[in-house]
């Protein structure tokens, strides 16, 4: 009898474990990230940036090749890396974005400090040309796109310290113009634009911030939103179905999702690594991110992210 109900246990503990496995190998991809090829080159303070199908790393800094100008260039049909044409001038800590076919790499950091530098690639063209330099030098600010025009709010500057300055790009006239003044001046911030408004969130001004300041355009006006659940600087933002999505920062893997409409934020899937300074960018209603480092110190250093993990919305 004893050695019927042992067998009885076996069997169900083996049909238990089989049902486990088979749940593991089906899980919806919507409720994890998933790692991908990973960049040839590790790196950190890199943008990230989707054109044309495909997603660009840009930039950044490696350990052992100091601030760099690399472009390589990820496609998640295939999951390979090419290389891209060099920037012209190396930096981090960038701006970039991608406007009308082409991108834009706007300021960051050199080894001789904050940049102002606009250098424009043609993928059709595969050439590098030069912009009107943006007035003010800077590195770790927020930059995206409405309208035809690009946006650089906030940032760092070592002479000016943390930045509240608004400058907008139009590519058409190759011309910068002032907009108001963000009303909380900080670095190692991060924007996306939804509905017409640009939302500029968390950062850093000797402390970590959680606050979501609103700029309208149309109106030149700054409005507050409701404050981010977690304090972040050097994270990644991108939107997806008119929400927004804040992914990692400094020593945290968590993501958290932002729906302008309700003004509620949601938990999101957390990072299979913590990370900061990574790259995150959307592509095929899929969340990427890049890059970045590890708050894990080995042999005195950080770790530098080399990895790529891909979320299904």
């Amino acid at each position: 009898m004893k050695n019927l109900r042992f067998k009885k246990l076996i069997i169900f503990i083996i049909f238990l474990l089989i049902l486990i496995k088979i749940y593991l190998d089906n899980l919806d991809e919507r409720e994890m990230w998933v790692n991908k090829a990973p960049m040839p080159t590790s790196r950190h303070s890199l943008a990230v940036v989707t054109l044309s199908d495909k997603i660009y790393a840009i930039g950044g800094y490696n350990k052992y090749l100091g601030t760099t100008d690399i472009i390589e260039i990820y496609d998640p049909k295939t999951d390979t890396w090419s290389k891209g044409k060099e920037m012209p001038t190396a930096r981090h800590s960038i701006g970039a974005i991608a406007l009308n076919g082409k991108l834009y790499v706007i300021g960051g950091g050199s080894h001789t400090g904050q940049t102002n530098i606009v250098e424009i690639y043609d993928p059709k063209t595969d050439i590098w040309s030069r912009g009107k330099e943006m007035p003010t030098a800077r590195e770790t600010f927020a930059i995206t796109t409405l309208n035809n025009k690009i946006y650089a709010i906030g940032g760092y500057n070592q002479n000016l310290g943390f930045s509240n300055i608004v400058e907008i790009y139009d590519p058409e006239t190759d011309t910068w113009s002032k907009g108001k003044e963000m009303p909380t001046a900080r670095g190692r911030v991060v924007g996306v634009t939804v509905d017409d408004e640009i939302y500029v969130m968390g950062g850093y001004n000797r402390t970590i911030l959680n606050i979501i300041e609103i700029y309208d355009p149309e109106t030149n006006t700054w409005s507050r939103g409701k404050e981010m659940p977690t304090t972040r600087r050097n994270f990644g933002v991108t939107t997806l179905n008119n929400k927004i999505y804040v992914v990692g920062g400094f020593d945290t893997n968590i993501v958290e999702i932002y729906d302008p409409k309700t003004g509620m934020w949601e938990k999101g899937p957390s990072l299979n690594y913590p990370r900061y300074e990574l790259g995150v960018t959307t592509l095929n209603n899929k969340i990427y991110a890049i890059g970045g480092i590890n708050p894990i110190i080995v042999e005195h250093y950080y770790i530098i992210q080399n990895t790529v993990e891909e979320y299904k919305v």
